[in-house]
């Protein structure tokens, strides 16, 4: 094919061509293959062959298209390892990524995972360090609510004991007052005499386990309702109501009296078990004494057998100084008795110590003691006066 044909047919748009396909490649030359319906040949198509000297143009073709055939026509270096597209090759744009930006980015990802994963595992340290401290906050605040709440209702069921107490002693207070008539009251004290003389019966103040009873209760109901009888057979016009109270009043009296005597007596019981305590531990300091003081046998024997609490005296206590204990001398004593037990009795002080000295209560001598001397024995006889 002349050069002639080949400038009619790069001059034509490439719409023209109906089909092309490059059907071989080289570092010289390659063969185009068209086909031509217009063409005259048996097989309807023309090959053809395109040298190196054909990349010779005229000066009627353009730059554009100058620069696409001889992109079209450079030889492909099948060698190289790899195609490197630059920023911009083309025509494209420079910030199209590029296998290089690909590959650069690809090769940056393991570095930037794992400093993210330890970044990740400080933050979550950090993270759960602060919901332990929270936690601990919260906890110390939820148990000093608590203690807060406890104290509050505390005082509250003290507040309502109180409101209790003084709602219970105005309604006490608000209560009617019964007057009861002289005659009736003397009625009920001789009801209570002649029910407990003549049937032998009385009041129970408190039962076996020390539970207090009143006028009421069934352990005194039969003498409760005998008074009432007998006060309501002398005066029948007599309201019971007035007469039952008239019974509690008297009921209270009586019980009350009771109890006086009963803290008399325990008074008494219990000045005697201080006295015999004092006397009980005078016995045993001197015995103490008397075994320090290391006596010749005989003679200790002699002593510790008179070591009897009845041979004690008796210390009381001081009303005007409390500091203070009053000896009551035993009267019917020997001196020689006397005079060892003071001996002992001073061994026994120079044993204490500091402390011992310091709550030791001081004695002065008192009264004699009334106290009856007991029966003498032959073998004490020393003992006594």
């Amino acid at each position: 094919m002349s050069s002639g044909s080949f400038d009619s047919l790069s001059s034509s748009e490439d719409d023209d061509i109906p089909h092309s396909k490059i059907i071989n490649t080289s570092t010289t030359s390659f063969h185009l293959q068209m086909e031509n319906s217009d063409s005259g040949s048996d097989d309807g198509s023309k090959t053809v062959d395109i040298g190196t000297s054909i990349q010779e143009k005229g000066s009627s073709e353009s730059p554009l298209r100058k620069k696409q055939r001889n992109a079209v026509l450079a030889p492909l270096d099948l060698s190289a390892p790899s195609v490197q597209f630059m920023p911009g090759a083309c025509g494209g744009p420079a910030d199209m990524d590029t296998p290089i930006s690909i590959r650069r980015r690809l090769t940056s990802t393991p570095i930037a995972f794992h400093t993210s994963a330890a970044h990740n595992n400080v933050n979550m340290e950090s993270v759960n360090e602060l919901m332990k401290r929270m936690m601990d906050a919260q906890t110390e605040i939820l148990m000093k609510t608590l203690t807060d709440q406890g104290e509050k209702i505390e005082e509250l069921h003290q507040l309502i004991q109180r409101i209790d107490l003084h709602a219970g002693a105005q309604k006490k207070g608000n209560k009617r007052a019964v007057h009861v008539p002289v005659h009736i009251k003397q009625a009920v004290r001789d009801a209570y005499r002649h029910s407990t003389t003549e049937n032998n019966l009385i009041w129970a103040c408190k039962t076996a386990a020390g539970s207090i009873l009143k006028y009421s209760s069934e352990e005194n109901k039969e003498l409760s309702e005998a008074i009432c009888l007998y006060v309501k057979g002398q005066f029948p016009t007599t309201e019971e109501g007035v007469i039952k109270t008239g019974i509690e009043t008297y009921f209270n009296t009586i019980k009350q009296r009771r109890q006086m005597e009963e803290d008399g007596k325990k008074a008494s019981h219990n000045r005697k078990m201080v006295l015999y305590g004092r006397k009980n531990r005078k016995l045993q300091n001197r015995v103490k004494a008397l075994q320090a003081k290391k006596l010749p046998v005989p003679e200790e024997d002699k002593i510790m057998k008179a070591m009897k609490i009845d041979f004690m005296s008796s210390e009381d206590s001081d009303s005007e100084d409390e500091t203070r204990l009053i000896t009551r001398p035993l009267p019917w004593v020997s001196k020689d008795f006397k005079s060892y037990m003071d001996k002992l009795d001073s061994k026994y002080q120079r044993q204490l110590n500091a402390q011992g000295k310091k709550l030791r209560s001081k004695r002065v001598v008192g009264r004699p003691s009334e106290r009856p001397c007991p029966n003498k024995s032959q073998d004490l006889s020393w003992v006594f006066a």
